[in-house]
């Protein structure tokens, strides 16, 4: 069983504004208490092409539902995730890109975040979801259920968050195009 997401979005503001938002935000938020911990598995910066890439791995306390659990043969009850944030400052792109990793239940979230086309002053976000469920077909159904809460309580919350965080970052301004944030160098636990 697979179910595709899809939720696209123009933030009017420029991209340089909701790159700086998401920085602000990552890898922690208030809006996202399920999200225990974030560790950083690699990070990257080429100065001379204003690129940065980093690889981590995020620990949510979603709640795996019992019987999934139990067929799963799992005692974990959080969901992991493994993301790579690829940024391209001269190119005005962030893409994110997230896999679980649990086992029979895969969910895969790609988040974009682009110069919009119309209007160099706006920003596209595209959000995709999929997910995928290789149990029998009732404990599926229940996997599947599972799974577009997660995707949707995220990606909710992401779009809450940045509403918040837009106006801080409008107020203080944002480091020159093709300076990486100072969030990129920060250490997180």
């Amino acid at each position: 069983m697979t179910n595709l997401h899809l939720v696209q979005e123009t933030i009017q503001q420029p991209w340089e504004v909701v790159a700086e938002a998401f920085w602000r935000g990552f890898p922690t938020h208030e809006k996202f208490p399920e999200l225990e911990k974030v560790e950083i598995l690699e990070k990257t910066f080429d100065e001379r092409n204003s690129q940065a890439s980093i690889k981590c791995k995020f620990f949510y306390n979603f709640e795996i539902p019992y019987l999934v659990k139990k067929v799963l043969g799992s005692e974990e009850s959080g969901f992991r995730m493994t993301a790579r944030i690829d940024v391209r400052w001269k190119d005005r792109s962030m893409t994110i890109e997230a896999n679980s990793e649990v086992d029979k239940i895969m969910l895969r979230e790609m988040l974009s975040y682009e110069a919009h086309v119309a209007n160099s002053n706006w920003t596209h976000v595209s959000l995709t979801g999929s997910h995928t469920c290789d149990l029998f077909l009732g404990l599926a159904q229940i996997a599947s259920n599972f799974l577009t809460n997660v995707y949707e309580t995220k990606m909710e919350k992401r779009k809450e968050r940045d509403q918040e965080i837009i106006p801080l970052v409008l107020r203080d301004g944002v480091p020159p195009l093709g300076q990486p944030p100072p969030a990129l160098s920060l250490q997180f636990g």
